[in-house]
C-alpha cells in the first residue's frame, strides 16, 4: 500500500502471508552488474551464464495441473565481443 504523503510503499499488515515473499529485480539487472565485474578484457569473452530460479506468478488464482503459482525458470545470458558473434551464437 502507499505510504501516506506519497513517499513510497510499505507492506500492508492486513495482507500478511504465512511465508514472506521477496520481490526482486529482473535477472538482467543482476547479471549485467556481475558481467561488469567479471569481464575485464575481450579475452574474457564470450561469457555464457545459465541461470535457474524458482519464480512465483503474481496471480490471485491459478489453474491446478495447468498453471501453478510456483515454477522453475531457466534463463541464458551471454556477452560477446561483437554483434555478429552474438547473432551467430543465437542462431
Amino acid at each position: 500500500r502507499s505510504v501516506p504523503g506519497g513517499t513510497g510503499v510499505e507492506p500492508d499488515p492486513a495482507a500478511e502471508l504465512e511465508e514472506p515473499l521477496i520481490v526482486r529485480p529482473t535477472s538482467e539487472t543482476i547479471i549485467w552488474h556481475m558481467f561488469g565485474k567479471w569481464i575485464n578484457s575481450y579475452r574474457d569473452l564470450p561469457l555464457k551464464v545459465n541461470q535457474w530460479a524458482n519464480v512465483l506468478r503474481w496471480e490471485l488464482r491459478t489453474r491446478p495441473f495447468l498453471r501453478s503459482a510456483e515454477f522453475l525458470w531457466q534463463e541464458g545470458h551471454t556477452a560477446h565481443a561483437t554483434g555478429e558473434e552474438a547473432d551467430g551464437f543465437a542462431r
